[in-house]
């Protein structure tokens, strides 16, 4: 996803590329307890890149 952002010392215009922010969390069922205590994992990924100045 792109988004379009302007600096508001300079007036300048600037192409955002993928910001992004995420979270992750999975569980699955114990092999000997079942449901009562899941194995359960998490994560975040971040990135986020951005383009020079538009016309």
């Amino acid at each position: 996803m792109a988004t379009i952002v302007k600096h508001k010392a300079t007036v300048v215009r600037f192409v955002v590329l993928g910001a992004n922010l995420a979270k992750w969390k999975t569980a699955r069922a114990n092999a000997l307890l079942g449901d009562l205590f899941p194995v359960e994992r998490e994560g975040r990924i971040g990135c986020s890149s951005s383009a020079g100045p538009t016309a």
